[in-house]
């Protein structure tokens, strides 16, 4: 597995038939390499620093794993939801070692320790709060699972940010060309209701400091004068507050749409809310 710590994502392949792996990264950036099988103690090497165009062999020797080897291994989870890209630090009270690598795409954590040993592991991501867990046994030949429960730092706000309900507040400018801003808010205690004055690849949308803890499903679609739904701008998770998301004026091909009436709408478990905007070229 490779970790950018540049861009905090994870890559990971397979060696082929050779011993061979190949990795394409996004230059520059500082990486870590962790190699990991069945049998064989983890190899990490940390650090490696990649200039744009350049080809860099790193060979990683690793070893089997000795009789007087335990295998601590685990998921980390926050809720349901496996989480990639969490540090594990592993540390052996009895000799102050300490190994480290990052949960891969399904949450998944391995480390391969001397024993007897006496340890703790701490698991940290950003956003979320540090967990640790003391004191943990290990013995040869040991394989011990230990998953992984992180909670998710939320921002607590003044009641007055608070948005009275989930719903459209309006776009701007309109009428537009060639692009708009529709800005909505997030309440995670809606009661059922249904509102608004007309029919009813994903945008990047920027998000308002009014946050706090929970987070809802919201769709955001485009629609034309004739009902048929154009462009998904936004289609997950936002937090309770007021948010932000732009139209390009491009259908979901990325093709220009035509001057004339459009409606958006606003779609969560609770909520249908759809307002019209103009588009004039």
């Amino acid at each position: 597995m490779l970790r950018n710590d540049t861009d905090q994502t994870n890559l990971e392949t397979f060696t082929n038939s050779e011993g061979e792996y190949y990795f394409t990264i996004e230059a520059p950036a500082t990486v870590n390499l962790t190699a990991s099988k069945e049998g064989f103690l983890n190899a990490v090497v940390n650090d490696i620093i990649i200039g744009a165009n350049e080809d860099i062999v790193k060979d990683i020797q690793m070893n089997e794993i000795p009789d007087e080897i335990g295998i601590i291994s685990g998921i980390v989870t926050c809720g349901e939801l496996p989480l990639e890209g969490v540090q594990i630090v592993i540390a052996v009270d009895a000799i102050s070692d300490r190994q480290e690598t990052f949960t891969n795409s399904e949450g998944e954590y391995t480390f391969s320790i001397l024993t007897p040993a006496t340890i703790t592991i701490t698991a940290s991501k950003e956003t979320y709060q540090d967990a640790a867990i003391e004191n943990i046994q290990i013995y040869a030949s040991d394989e011990i699972t230990q998953n992984i429960s992180m909670v998710l730092i939320t921002n607590v706000v003044d009641i007055s940010d608070i948005p009275f309900k989930t719903g459209l507040r309006g776009n701007y400018p309109n009428p537009f060309n060639p692009s708009t801003t529709i800005e909505f808010d997030v309440n995670n205690n809606n009661s059922p209701h249904i509102y608004g004055g007309g029919k009813g690849g994903e945008n990047p949308y920027r998000h308002s400091s009014r946050m706090t803890q929970g987070e809802t499903h919201i769709r955001i679609d485009i629609y034309n004068i004739r009902g048929q739904m154009i462009r998904t701008l936004g289609n997950g998770l936002f937090s309770l507050g007021t948010h932000k998301i732009d139209w390009d004026g491009n259908d979901t091909n990325g093709n220009p749409v035509s001057s004339g009436i459009y409606f958006y709408q606003l779609k969560s478990e609770n909520v249908i809310d759809t307002k019209k905007m103009i588009l004039m070229k």
